[in-house]
């Protein structure tokens, strides 16, 4: 519990809040949010799909919001036919506009197919963002809204954490319009 605490003080709040404004600006502009992440993270992607999507329909408003590690099917699919590096990439392809919203959910932010998402994204002119542990990794430096809480190098527990702390404080925030 200490190591989580430390972890959420490292937290800086103004990135919270532009990752709070961006998801608001881009469901506000009937864009998508599409959310990814591996193992852990994917849970966490998955539960966060939930929270978005309930706290709009708390306020009698409509989002899109997807979890890329959802359908299993499309995701062994492109694992098997591309290669396990673009099962997100290739969804964003597929289904994403330049008014879309990518939020990446990694402990390490070294997870090539969370990069190659990123970059797919960037190419399609999406906005992107990540929640991220240890020292935040590449994908720190590479996504417009990084929101880093420093966590020890392997320490998966807190990282998973924070994750799901930050993301019921996006919730709480949309349901109050804040």
């Amino acid at each position: 519990m200490a190591r989580v605490q430390e972890a959420i003080e490292s937290i800086d709040s103004g990135k919270v809040v532009l990752l709070i404004q961006a998801i608001a600006n881009t469901l506000n502009n009937e864009g998508k949010i599409v959310i990814a992440g591996n193992g852990g993270s994917a849970s966490t992607a998955n539960h966060m799909v939930n929270d978005l999507i309930m706290a709009r329909n708390f306020k009698g408003k409509s989002a899109q919001v997807i979890s890329l590690t959802d359908n299993q099917a499309i995701f062994s699919a492109i694992g098997n036919d591309f290669s396990f590096d673009q099962v997100f990439s290739k969804q964003i392809e597929t289904i994403c506009e330049s008014k879309d919203l990518l939020i990446l959910i990694s402990a390490s932010g070294n997870s090539s197919n969370l990069i190659k998402a990123y970059e797919e994204a960037t190419r399609i002119g999406m906005q992107t963002s990540a929640i991220l542990g240890f020292d935040g990794g590449k994908l720190k430096g590479l996504v417009e809204v990084a929101v880093h809480a420093k966590t020890g190098m392997g320490d998966y527990g807190p990282a998973e954490d924070i994750a799901l702390v930050v993301n019921h404080a996006i919730a709480v925030a949309l349901r109050s319009e804040l």
